[in-house]
This record gives C-alpha cells, sequence and structure tokens, in this order.
C-alpha cells in the first residue's frame, strides 16, 4: 500500500488522525517506509519509484508513505522527521542534511534511519526484494 501526502496536507493533519494512520499501520504488522523529500528533486523521485514497487509487489509485508512539497518546507522540517528516529541510527538520522530521508518503522514502532536514495536502494538489494 501506498500513501502520499504533500508536506502541506501531513502539517494540517490532527495528532488524531496521524495516530490512527500509525496504529493502522501497526495493527498490519508491516514494515512501514516512509520516504520524505521535495517533489522537484531527482533522488527523492527514484527513492519514490522504489518504494512504490515496493508496496505493490510486497504489499503483504510493506507500506510506504511518501511526503514531499516544497524544497524550503522539507529542509524546515528535516530536523522534526529525524527526530522520529528512535533506535541506535538516531545520531545519524540527524545528522542527515540531503534529499530524501528514508525511514523505516518496524510493527513494533521501532523506527529507523535508512538512509537517502542510494541507502534505500542499497537495502532494497541487500533484502533481494
Amino acid at each position: 500500500m501506498l500513501r502520499t501526502l504533500s508536506l502541506a496536507t501531513a502539517s494540517s493533519l490532527s495528532l488524531a488522525s496521524v495516530a490512527r494512520m500509525a496504529s493502522s499501520s501497526q495493527a498490519s504488522e508491516k514494515t512501514v517506509f516512509k520516504i520524505y523529500g521535495y517533489d522537484s528533486c531527482p533522488y527523492y523521485q527514484r527513492a519514490v519509484d522504489a518504494g512504490e514497487r515496493i508496496a505493490d509487489e510486497h504489499s503483504d509485508k510493506f507500506e510506504v508513505v511518501v511526503e514531499g512539497g516544497e524544497r524550503g518546507a522539507f529542509f524546515a522540517r528535516l530536523p522534526t522527521i529525524a527526530a522520529r528516529v528512535n533506535d541506535a541510527t538516531a545520531q545519524a538520522a540527524r545528522a542527515h542534511t540531503t534529499c530524501p530521508i528514508v525511514l523505516r518503522e518496524d510493527p513494533s514502532g521501532t523506527v529507523h534511519f535508512v538512509g537517502g536514495c542510494d541507502n534505500f536502494l542499497t537495502w532494497i538489494r541487500k533484502s533481494k526484494l
């Protein structure tokens, strides 16, 4: 399953609706990839394409949430996005300064920093997806 949100839409969601989205993802026992970036970035587009493929081909295991928008809005939100990481990769997430940023949330709710586009594509390749 692929869900796409613009940064403007994502920022206007109520906390309750975000919590419902998160609980529905966790309840499904799927790993959720969250891809954040700005629409005009070719690396963001490449990561989104890869995410769409995963969501289509492995919908029983993976869900992909995409948040795009304007360049300035993405970089303004990057520290907040990185702060969602709650495992040993948190420091690397906070140091990430490029587009896109990809996070992976496992069914237990742990959020891992995957990296940028190249890191995401490497993760896919190593996972043989």
